[in-house]
């Protein structure tokens, strides 16, 4: 080799081992400028004034704070709520750099957070962190948009590591409760996810009996009511409302999926496995020629990790001050499988492994009861998702591995730069597509004009827009075509009515909505009618609007009815007026019919157009009462006092029906009189004399869930703050 190479090569070496003592030095520091560089490199084509769309992932200008999961019109359903508030907030101050920020912060906070959980060398935390923030899971929940779900799978290291220390003090219940509360408002899964490492965790502490088992099953159980109490703002509307959708007894839907050549198990500990397979992505392992031989190199250098963390020498403190050691090899691998973070972790991966099989697994049949039986953890359908405490494990014993591969190498430089290379390289390796955004499988969109013209156009008037093909997801010419939220309704400030049906597989739709119900019936027919916007309506519809594209060629008759004017139309959208609608407030119907069904169109059809009379069901035979003793004078229409979306107030001065045009739930209440669905699926109220108020309760329970749930961090931090005096006291008394 020439002198000047020479000397170019052991300058280059020298830097080398310069950046990594530095970085040893500040391994936070380092980590989170690692994962900074990381989340660069995957989002920077994303970088710039267009927003971000994916499949579960539509965040447009308009994102209110004051949204349906707040208030809990879905039925009750609160879950989330800290990531629709989240996104918001993002929306508001970043505008459409809202869309990406979440997943550049994510890699850094996943790298630093996995690597807290490795103590000892950095090239140890450097390899966990990059493996648990670079794999083919978190290529997957990027792509179809599952942005709190990562958050929170970021944030989960830490829980774990937080709880695990406090777990023989008195500070456990709070802590662990107060981070199983954060990270469900993310995602509702981590209620299983993070309470499995709890459930763990109080085993492996009640075995090892460092603590006495009374006081730990009392933390547990002061554990669990922290947990109920903060989870109010989930449990309480839950069980006052009613879901919009049904939940499937067909697991086969959202199975965790097998690789055609090596099977399930090699596919979930390789971390692929999401029910989704299509239309896209390109996964890595259909790029990565070696991606077999690869997987099997991590997950044995895990595996060296996981018996060399298992059978290292330990001293564990006792809450008396006292230390417990063990010499014999039996006794320490004993000692710390119940008394040491890596068992504990070992313990979870294997559980997360496990449960990812879902119904499929050994398993299975627990599953399945699971499921049917337990409450709410039919979120967990997709079980896929469990693979989220397997990567954690993987992760942390993949970073052990990697100090045990430098140990046994000879040396100071060639050991350093070797670990580095294998803790960087090979999860680089596992998933190379996820960089420059998944390999150009994401772009960002440029969403047509017409968008916001129609915002403009629709947004300072009453009224709710339908929009239509009738279908949740759509796909689009301005997202490449890729299947993507409903858009338009991020857009407008009116109220949407969207398309409900989740069309997998053979199951069109698990929607329970009425209305639903009776507008699919009412498409299947409108096709022959000229009459569509009268049939809408009663719904509150003021405008429709077509998307020009997918099966929009189906539902183009809407461009043919009398009652409906084209007010806007582009290439690309067409908005159309309904003439029949009428502005609060409302009109009152003096007649109740009973129809069978609210699929009874040619019934419904025919009582609007004799008047818009209230069109009930048969549950309102025996309430026809209209006047109940009250002397009804000919003047006694009701009048409209307040009307929010959970409050609607009306002032009447006789007994009769009307009909209000918010869609039916069971969470609606009324004091004073009887609330029932309606034939189009809205509510249908019967007034008492004098003011009548109809309420959604489950926004009322939430109420005071969140009460609890803010003054949560206080308590913590008091409960912290008694633990210190209570200390500080001892000592003087001594």
């Amino acid at each position: 080799m020439p002198t000047r190479a020479r000397v170019h090569l052991v300058g280059a070496t020298t830097r080398g081992t310069h950046l990594l003592l530095w970085a040893v030095r500040r391994p936070r520091v380092a980590l989170c400028l690692w994962g900074l560089a990381l989340g660069v490199g995957v989002t920077f084509p994303w970088f710039g004034a267009n927003r971000l769309f994916l499949l579960d992932w539509v965040v447009g200008p308009n994102t209110p704070f004051v949204n349906s999961t707040l208030l809990g019109l879905n039925g009750g359903l609160t879950a989330g709520l800290g990531g629709s508030e989240l996104t918001a907030l993002l929306n508001l101050v970043f505008g459409p750099a809202a869309t990406w920020l979440p997943f550049l912060a994510f890699f850094p906070l996943a790298v630093v957070s996995a690597g807290e959980l490795v103590s000892g060398r950095f090239i140890g935390k450097l390899a966990a962190g990059t493996l648990y923030a670079v794999n083919p899971f978190v290529f997957n929940r990027i792509y179809v948009g599952h942005t709190w779900l990562l958050i929170g799978y970021a944030l989960l290291p830490l829980a774990v590591l937080s709880a695990w220390r406090h777990r023989s003090d008195r500070l456990f219940a709070p802590v662990a409760a107060l981070w199983l509360a954060v990270l469900t408002s993310l995602a509702p899964h981590f209620a299983w996810i993070y309470g499995c490492v709890i459930a763990v965790q109080v085993v492996i502490t009640v075995a090892s009996r460092t603590v006495p088992v009374w006081r730990t099953l009392v933390r547990t159980g002061y554990f669990a009511v922290l947990t109920v109490a903060l989870s109010a703002y989930i449990w309480l509307p839950y069980l006052a409302g009613s879901l919009p959708v049904s939940v499937t007894n067909d697991l086969s839907l959202y199975q965790s999926t097998p690789d055609p050549h090596l099977g399930l198990l090699f596919n979930l500990l390789a971390l692929y496995g999401f029910w989704r397979l299509g239309p896209g992505p390109v996964l890595p392992k259909a790029v990565v020629a070696g991606w077999v031989p690869l997987t099997i190199a991590v997950l044995a250098l895990a595996a060296i990790g996981a018996v060399t963390a298992l059978v290292r020498t330990t001293h564990t403190p006792r809450e008396d001050g006292t230390e417990a050691s063990i010499s014999s090899p039996r006794g320490r691998l004993v000692r710390h499988a119940f008394d040491d973070l890596s068992g504990a972790l070992l313990v979870v991966g294997f559980i997360g492994l496990v449960l990812a099989f879902g119904d499929q697994g050994p398993s299975g049949g627990l599953y399945r009861w699971a499921y049917g039986h337990v409450p709410f953890f039919a979120v967990m359908r997709e079980a896929q998702k469990f693979l989220i405490l397997y990567a954690l494990g993987l992760s942390y014993f993949f970073g052990v591995g990697v100090q045990w591969l430098i140990t046994a190498l000879k040396g100071r430089v060639v050991p350093l730069l070797v670990g580095a290379s294998v803790a960087v390289l090979s999860p680089l390796a596992l998933a190379p597509t996820i960089f420059d955004g998944l390999a150009g499988q994401v772009q960002t969109s440029h969403v047509p004009s017409s968008y916001s013209a129609a915002a403009r156009l629709m947004g300072h008037s009453s009224g709710s827009v339908l929009i239509l093909p009738w279908h949740l997801y759509v796909s689009y010419p301005f997202t490449g075509d890729r299947v993507v939220n409903d858009v338009l309704s991020h857009y407008v400030t009116n109220t949407s009515i969207v398309g409900d049906d989740v069309q997998i597989g053979t199951t069109y739709s698990e929607s329970t909505s009425l209305r639903s119900r009776y507008l699919v019936s009412l498409f299947e027919t409108a096709g022959a009618r000229k009459d569509f916007g009268l049939m809408v309506a009663p719904l509150g519809v003021r405008y429709v609007a077509l998307y020009k594209t997918a099966d929009w060629m189906a539902f183009d008759w809407v461009t043919h009815q009398h009652d409906l004017k084209v007010v806007s139309n582009s290439p690309s959208l067409t908005i159309l007026e309904n003439l029949d609608f009428h502005a609060p407030p409302w009109p009152v119907s003096v007649h109740a019919l009973t129809v069978q069904s609210n699929s009874d169109v040619a019934l419904i059809a025919s009582a609007l157009q004799k008047g818009r009379v209230l069109i009930a069901p048969e549950t309102t035979s025996r309430n026809r009462s209209m006047t109940n003793g009250c002397q009804p004078p000919q003047d006694g229409t009701p009048s409209l006092l307040r009307a929010t979306s959970t409050i609607v107030a009306l002032s009447s001065r006789r007994r009769e029906w009307i009909q209000l045009p918010i869609a039916f739930e069971a969470g609606w209440r009324a004091r004073t009189g009887s609330v029932v669905p309606s034939g189009e699926g809205t509510i249908a109220v019967q007034l008492a004399c004098g003011v009548t108020a109809v309420t959604y309760s489950p926004s009322h329970y939430e109420d005071i869930g969140l009460w609890v749930f803010a003054f949560a961090p206080l308590f913590v931090w008091l409960e912290t703050k008694r633990g210190s005096l209570h200390a500080r006291f001892q000592i003087k008394s001594r």
